[in-house]
């Protein structure tokens, strides 16, 4: 099914309220959503806001600056994340995805957290931004398809076993 989130709602006091983030566990585990659509507008996707889900792909906003832990984690039909400029992926966030293969970084991405993307192992095209500060411990465990990577200048900090298991 297709779930597209509205850029505005009508709360019981009947006033207009904009829609600017996805609450913890919103849509966590609803193994029939395939496809969500979110408004331009919201900043922040909640922990693990979308865990467990069929979608195929995600998309999104400019908007959007911060992904909780574990926000799409298991999401087994997943195969790509166009991340809109959010400034840190948290921990878990992709974790298992097993599917997954394109991921595109905003240019405000300064931090991907620990085990953001492990045991993503079909993962064979991400972009590192020019911004990329820190790639946390074990962010890219296991992610065996991952075969070339260009790191930007000013990353600070690669944590520990990051890209153990990139055997390629």
């Amino acid at each position: 099914s297709e779930l597209i989130i509205p850029s505005t709602y009508r709360g019981e006091d009947a006033v207009l309220y904009k829609v600017i983030s996805i609450g913890v566990s919103a849509f966590e585990a609803r193994g029939n959503l395939e496809k969500v659509i979110i408004p331009e507008g919201v900043t922040s996707i909640g922990d693990c806001a979308f865990y467990g889900n069929n979608m195929t792909e995600i998309t999104l906003p400019q908007s959007t600056t911060s992904l909780g832990r574990r926000a799409f984690m298991e999401c087994n039909y997943l195969t790509t994340a166009n991340l809109g400029d959010a400034e840190t992926i948290d921990d878990y966030t992709f974790g298992g995805c097993y599917n997954l293969e394109k991921v595109t970084l905003g240019n405000g991405t300064k931090k991907i957290g620990y085990s953001a993307f492990e045991e993503c192992t079909k993962l064979c095209d991400i972009n590192f931004p020019t911004e990329l500060e820190i790639i946390d411990n074990y962010a890219f465990t296991n992610c065996s398809s991952l075969t070339d990577i260009t790191l930007p200048e000013r990353l600070k900090s690669i944590g520990s076993v990051a890209f153990a298991g990139c055997s390629n």
